[in-house]
């Protein structure tokens, strides 16, 4: 944990406003709002693994992250990921804030990349059981 910071993040979306255009890196009609974002810096335990360093940004409400950034081997700035999010209705009615899109931007290869979620059905609850200390500890 790294601390707070405000940042403007794409959350409450409607994804029909989304549009892209070939060739940008950043679709239009997305709306920001401030919102005080927890810090986490995640760093792998693999030696070999792909990225130096993760940066996530969370949202103290949801616990989305909504932005991050990543690092290569090297410890150099490589990409950033934006999640988007919506509010969907659950098969019980409730509203809950859940992923819409995810953008990439990628300043080493110079490239980008933008997937809108689809779908808007949210139905599956998950019970505060699994987290407990044996399950964060499971590998895969």
């Amino acid at each position: 944990y790294k601390g707070k910071k405000e940042l403007l993040l794409a959350r409450h979306q409607d994804v029909n406003n989304i549009k892209r255009i070939a060739g940008q890196s950043l679709a239009n009609g997305y709306t920001f709002e401030r919102c005080n974002t927890y810090v986490v810096e995640a760093v792998n335990k693999d030696p070999d693994y792909i990225y130096s360093k993760r940066v996530w940004y969370i949202d103290p409400e949801t616990y989305i992250i909504h932005w991050q950034e990543i690092y290569d081997e090297l410890g150099r700035f490589w990409k950033c990921f934006m999640q988007p999010t919506q509010d969907f209705k659950t098969e019980k009615g409730e509203i809950k804030n859940f992923m819409a899109a995810n953008v990439l931007q990628d300043f080493q290869r110079t490239h980008s990349g933008h997937t809108t979620i689809t779908t808007k059905k949210i139905s599956q609850k998950v019970s505060p059981k699994i987290f407990n200390l044996s399950n964060l500890q499971d590998t895969y």
